[in-house]
């Protein structure tokens, strides 16, 4: 056989054959969040008034699992309806806030042969019902008992799915599972029209119950299920801004900061 040919070929076997073991997954009905970033560009945008319901993207960037070339499970686009003009001025504040301690980076991309500045460390956003309580339970774990039967509408199959873990350490994954049923999922609606297989549907999960935003600096979401250094988080809706810390030199339970 042609060498190029073979060399063709076999990268096509590859490719399929990676396609079949794994799935990446977004936003899956049953998940206790959806996940966003926050980096100046859409700081600016939320600063702004709007009429319009807000439009969230979804995002993997800063989850700890490796992104595989398989397709998609699960949908990359919400309106949330309580997200206001207050609300998105809060976030852009709460990113403002993250940006006095933490210096933004950039680097550098190729965009139609021009050269284009993109932020490499921008802040998390988590949005959970009002409810969720971050003291008690861990921040980026799925807590979803129904994520395999999601999985599956998306035509991957069960013998090589994965959940796809925003936190790394050994024990979220096993946590996530036993707490499950403690926690709720985010209460969304979901477009009618079935997914097709490993595709992004383009129409977007409406958000339409009370919500809260928390929100983290670029760091290693590890630190945040298990840590002895110096953290923060930020509790945004509505209302207001809310900073949250724990302090290694006196180790405990998180703590609002005063005003």
């Amino acid at each position: 056989m042609n060498t190029r040919l073979l060399a063709t070929t076999l990268l096509i076997a590859t490719f399929f054959a990676i396609d079949a073991q794994a799935n990446n997954n977004l936003f899956l009905p049953g998940d206790a969040f959806f996940h966003c970033v926050l980096n100046k560009v859409s700081a600016a945008r939320l600063s702004k008034s709007s009429d319009e319901p807000r439009s969230f993207r979804y995002s993997n960037e800063g989850a700890e699992f490796e992104g595989a070339f398989c397709g998609f499970a699960g949908y990359g686009f919400a309106n949330i309806e309580k997200v206001d003009d207050k609300f998105a001025k809060n976030l852009a504040k709460a990113y403002a806030q993250i940006r006095e301690s933490s210096g933004r980076r950039w680097h550098e991309i190729e965009v139609d042969g021009k050269t284009k500045l993109v932020e490499s460390n921008p802040a998390h956003i988590f949005f959970y019902n009002a409810d969720f309580d971050f003291k008690k339970h861990h921040i980026g774990l799925r807590y979803n008992e129904d994520w395999i039967a999601q999985v599956l509408k998306f035509g991957h199959s069960r013998e090589h799915m994965r959940l796809c873990c925003f936190v790394g350490h050994k024990d979220a994954a096993a946590m996530s599972w036993r707490d499950a049923d403690l926690v709720p999922g985010l209460s969304a609606v979901i477009p009618n029209k079935a997914p097709e297989r490993g595709r992004i549907p383009t129409e977007p999960i409406t958000i339409s119950g009370n919500v809260k935003a928390i929100v983290l600096p670029p760091v290693s979401l590890s630190k945040y299920f298990a840590s002895k250094e110096s953290l923060s988080l930020f509790v945004v809706d509505s209302n207001g801004i809310k900073k949250y810390a724990r302090n290694v030199f006196r180790p405990g339970p998180w703590t609002a900061v005063p005003d």
